[in-house]
């Protein structure tokens, strides 16, 4: 958890320690520290603005972070993010370290994050094997009623592939890019014609 304010971590410290979780929190004063430590009971606390804060982070968290509480952003989120484990929550409720700057800090404005109150997942497919079948049914079915189609384009010849395959980085396909390296001997049209009927 970003430490911005002593009240906020009176409300918030009390309910991840009671679901067991390892509660650290940063702060920019070893008074705040203390503090936060010995009032609040968080397992440890960093004063970001006199240690290595990636350092002592990984010290503090070192099996990674999975739920960052923020309110301030900035560099000290840059820094989190580095450390942050697989299907790491980040609740985002402020963005104190750009409330008053002049012009947008580099990078991402994240802003509308928070005034859109946006959850920022990452999303890998093999996350989702497990539903891998129930996929192929639904898409099965939406493909057979029409709901859903697609287009394939295809090249013929194997000798064509270098060239198809750089047309991917250009925009040059529409659909899925198929290189047909000799004729689908399972297709009516290439049987010989006694065998189609």
């Amino acid at each position: 958890m970003t430490i911005a304010r002593v009240y906020q971590q009176r409300r918030l410290s009390h309910y991840p320690k009671i679901k067991g979780c390892h509660v650290v929190g940063l702060a920019g004063t070893d008074a705040k520290c203390r503090l936060v430590t010995q009032s609040l009971g968080f397992d440890a606390c960093i004063n970001y603005r006199e240690n290595n804060l990636a350092s002592a982070l990984q010290t503090a968290c070192p099996r990674g972070i999975d739920i960052y509480f923020d309110s301030v952003a900035g560099r000290i989120m840059e820094i989190v993010l580095e450390q942050i484990n697989v299907g790491a929550r980040i609740p985002l409720v402020g963005l104190i370290s750009q409330y008053n700057a002049s012009k947008l800090p580099p990078g991402p404005n994240l802003m509308p994050l928070l005034a859109k109150r946006a959850l920022v997942q990452g999303f890998l497919v093999g996350d989702y094997a497990a539903r891998k079948y129930a996929f192929l049914a639904d898409m099965w079915g939406w493909l057979q009623s029409g709901q859903v189609s697609y287009q394939e384009q295809i090249v013929d010849g194997l000798e064509n592939a270098p060239e198809a395959f750089l047309g991917l980085f250009s925009g040059q396909n529409t659909g899925k890019l198929l290189v047909r390296v000799s004729p689908d001997p399972t297709a009516a049209e290439s049987l010989p014609k006694a065998m189609a009927a």
